[in-house]
């Protein structure tokens, strides 16, 4: 199935701001097929490293058009990593990488290099896209994602947020992340028009294609509106916005609350989301409506979706009982992957995410999240496995890692300051979050359960009374 729409095929489908370059839909569809041709076999896996490029979001459709399934992965990946994932997977192409040396993989065209022999292994022919479940790290641990999920998210996507032709989204989010994928594959759908940018909201060139392009929405995580708060945002003359989108951890509600107050006076819609690349990805929508009335709140569950509060052994708990948040739907992920073994099977989830999030729900069915169960942190957007964190800090002794307040605080029994500096500094390159996040704490000696793992809960009562 061809991931876009294909009724206005003159409408403007895809747009570079930095070149001005851009294509219609009869265009596109066009140069996917063209695309697509260099991808022989089927189904094959591509590994494709996805900037926020036309030729990008070009490559990634024409791969997704063709059956393939496509692992979209941050082209910044040190080369280390890359190998790393190379021999766990065994691509049959591997694009978007201006060089690429590994044994078995020859040189197919600009950027695109494909492997010498067969893998031997098939891929399972529902699946669509994997994504890396901690993408900076450069994790072996992919979602898949089959392809109906993924259609079926763009689609509800694009209904909950009323998208037409006639929008215009100013798509900044890397591609490769689930939330900057989605933004794409949601306007594509509804035959909308995507700007494609990789500038940043502090930067004069973010809105001066902003304008130039006439967008009418963006979206952003957290760090992005506490960045547009501190940079006067809302004094901006930007007379083509319409609406604005947030997702990828939870905004402060007084932000909430400043954007939406501010906002809908000028016409602006302020849409709170709720999701995880587990569910292809989103999940929730909080309506502009719904605002300030269920401020704290992500919302109800998109179409076809439905929230279950449970205890601990599965018992469905009422309304306004905190509890461990389940979410059922056609989206979820078929699974994970640690291997190209993983790749031959089919969905083993029965449609049901274990979120990971506490929360609960309202009398009014909207969802509210209190907490996490699960040692996922996010630090202004960027998911992070803390465990993984753990295993990237050497040299410090005994260490453990825990994420709150959009921040990693970093224990450890050992260390100077120059050396736990020069960590702070490779550790904020390599997960590409800034250093300030990253807190280091001295302790004599780490606190630990009886089974011999990190206390975490007697570490982030320590972090709070520091806070």
């Amino acid at each position: 199935m061809t991931p876009f729409a294909r009724g206005s095929n003159e409408a403007t489908a895809l747009v570079e701001a930095g070149t001005g370059c851009s294509v219609t839909y009869a265009d596109l569809d066009r140069e996917v097929r063209r695309v697509g041709r260099s991808f022989p076999g089927f189904p094959s896996l591509v590994f494709h490293f996805a900037a926020n490029s036309l030729e990008s979001v070009v490559t990634f459709l024409a791969c997704r058009s063709g059956g393939h399934a496509v692992a979209l992965l941050d082209p910044a990946l040190k080369p280390e990593l890359v190998e790393r994932l190379v021999s766990l997977y065994g691509p049959d192409h591997i694009t978007g990488l201006p060089t690429f040396d590994v044994c078995g993989y020859s040189k197919v065209g600009p950027g695109h290099w494909g492997r010498d022999a067969p893998s031997g292994s098939a891929v399972h022919p529902d699946l669509a896209v994997l994504l890396s479940t901690s993408g900076s790290t450069g994790s072996p641990k992919f979602v898949r994602l089959s392809a109906s999920a993924v259609e079926h998210n763009a689609s509800s996507i694009a209904r909950s947020l009323d998208l037409t032709p006639a929008d215009r989204a100013f798509a900044t989010l890397p591609i490769h992340y689930s939330y900057g994928m989605s933004v794409v594959t949601s306007h594509l759908t509804a035959g909308a028009t995507v700007v494609i940018s990789d500038a940043s909201v502090i930067e004069p060139r973010f809105w001066e294609q902003f304008n130039s392009h006439e967008a009418t929405s963006l979206a952003g995580v957290p760090y992005t509106y506490q960045m547009l708060d501190r940079t006067g945002f809302l004094d901006r003359e930007l007379p083509t916005l319409r609406s604005i989108t947030q997702a990828g951890g939870r905004l402060p509600d007084r932000l909430v609350r400043k954007f939406h107050e501010a906002l809908s006076g000028r016409g602006v819609r302020f849409y709170v989301m709720y999701g995880q690349t587990e569910a292809s990805p989103r999940m929730s929508c909080l309506q502009p409506g719904d605002l300030p009335k269920k401020l704290g709140s992500v919302g109800k569950p998109l179409q076809g979706g439905s929230f279950m509060i449970a205890s601990g052994d599965g018992t469905p708990l009422e309304a306004g009982v905190v509890g461990e948040v389940l979410y059922r739907g056609p989206n979820v992920m078929m699974g994970y992957a640690t291997g190209r073994e993983d790749l031959t099977r089919g969905e083993d989830t029965g449609g049901v995410l274990d979120t990971g999030d506490l929360g609960h729900l309202d009398q009014d069915g909207f969802l509210h999240i209190t907490g996490r169960s699960k040692r996922i942190g996010k630090v202004f957007g960027v998911r992070l496995s803390l465990d993984e964190v753990e295993g990237m800090v050497t040299g410090l002794g005994a260490v453990a890692v825990i994420g709150a307040n959009d921040r990693l605080s970093i224990f450890h029994e050992r260390g100077e300051e120059p050396d736990v500096l020069s960590m702070r500094k490779r550790l904020a390159l390599n997960l590409k979050v800034p250093a300030q996040t990253l807190v280091f704490h001295r302790v004599d000696l780490l606190p630990v359960l009886p089974s011999g793992k990190p206390d975490y809960q007697r570490l982030l009562t320590h972090v709070k009374v520091q806070s």
